[in-house]
């Protein structure tokens, strides 16, 4: 009987053992400081791209197959900008989603912008923030980061996503 229930937990450990391995092959690849200097390289060129109101949607996709979409649209008195992300490879865990999410809120948007976030069914995560024309106009892009700099912002990114409200872009 002994040996059974000693069979029983090994089998359970391996199976813990072989999930873990699976995701840190998957998902290390997107927090390597590389990648997360590709992306926040990608953001700030967005983000210029952006400032000129381009009617054609801002893409990249970078080396660990993280997607991305950015829109600048001019409403009335008002700019309306939108970031979208997702993983092209499987869903896009919400811990991963949020943390690149808040990256980009905090290279792209003004101080002060309020800013609404939401996760689409397909795990789509997406942030939409308004700036009025004189806002838009006076918002630069943010200067270049160190590469030290890079890890105190995922640093930050990944604390900030523990205590934000998201909503479900689908209902």
């Amino acid at each position: 009987m002994t040996g059974i229930v000693v069979a029983i937990v090994l089998i359970g450990c391996l199976g813990i053992l072989t999930l873990y391995a699976r995701a840190r092959k998957r998902y290390a690849p997107l927090f390597a400081l590389e990648h997360l200097e590709e992306y926040v390289i990608a953001l700030d060129a967005m983000g210029a791209a952006g400032r000129t109101q381009s009617p054609t949607p801002a893409t990249h996709t970078t080396s660990a197959k993280l997607a991305l979409v950015y829109t600048v649209e001019p409403k009335d008195e008002e700019v309306v900008h939108h970031l979208s992300l997702r993983l092209l490879e499987g869903p896009t865990p919400h811990n991963v989603g949020m943390r690149f999410l808040m990256m980009a809120v905090e290279r792209l948007t003004a101080d002060g912008a309020t800013v609404g976030l939401a996760v689409s069914a397909a795990t789509v995560h997406h942030a939409e923030w308004t700036l009025s024309g004189a806002q838009n106009e006076a918002f630069e892009t943010k200067a270049p980061l160190e590469r030290r700099a890079v890890g105190g912002l995922f640093l930050a990114a990944t604390d900030r996503a523990k205590h934000v409200p998201v909503t479900r872009a689908d209902k």
